[in-house]
């Protein structure tokens, strides 16, 4: 095997690594905002199926209302939960920048994913829509491509892709985390 040919087969193996962790974070990602909550009262489930959907939809329409509220009543746990919803969404734009994704399909994308996670957990009633989620999860994906932009350019090749996959990695424990937390005290 020639140089090029090793260095192209490092390269590929780098891709894959980097595509199963990228697969694995969106599973995770999505697995934590939907069952963030270990309890049903915290899911919502059964005081939401109680609401119209309307009803659901108005209860957190006004952006940051019920946040402000509940950090405002000494809601450490809210200042943290606004926190990971701003940065929970960097690495995705990241990737897809990674992945040669235009910035506007990039960032189009993020807000998608978390709108469709947004309605969803309106229509089921597992978790809680809050629009305030929503325009977080929107600002950590711009958050993540102004990251990618300013940053991934001044790196060599190889240092790139380390620090991308190092950032895709960085999520991945945290998440395992909260799935077993979730799976272990998820109510029977």
């Amino acid at each position: 095997m020639t140089e090029l040919e090793i260095n192209e087969r490092r390269e590929r193996i780098r891709r894959h690594l980097l595509i199963g962790a990228t697969v694995l974070y969106f599973v995770m990602l999505v697995w934590v905002i939907i069952f963030k909550c270990n309890n049903v009262k915290s899911l919502h489930i059964d005081s939401n199926r109680e609401k119209t959907v309307i009803e659901r939809l108005m209860m957190k329409a006004i952006p940051f209302q019920y946040t402000l509220d509940r950090i405002m009543k000494g809601g450490e746990l809210e200042i943290l939960a606004t926190i990971f919803n701003v940065l929970c969404f960097a690495p995705m734009t990241i990737l897809f920048r990674y992945f040669n994704l235009k910035k506007k399909a990039s960032w189009l994308i993020a807000a998608g994913i978390s709108l469709g996670i947004e309605i969803f957990q309106l229509l089921s009633c597992w978790g809680g829509f809050d629009i305030s989620d929503w325009m977080l999860n929107v600002l950590g994906a711009y958050l993540g491509i102004v990251l990618f932009d300013k940053l991934v350019p001044r790196l060599s090749q190889k240092l790139q892709y380390s620090v991308i996959a190092a950032y895709a990695l960085i999520a991945i424990p945290v998440d395992i985390f909260a799935i077993i937390n979730t799976a272990l005290n998820f109510p029977k």
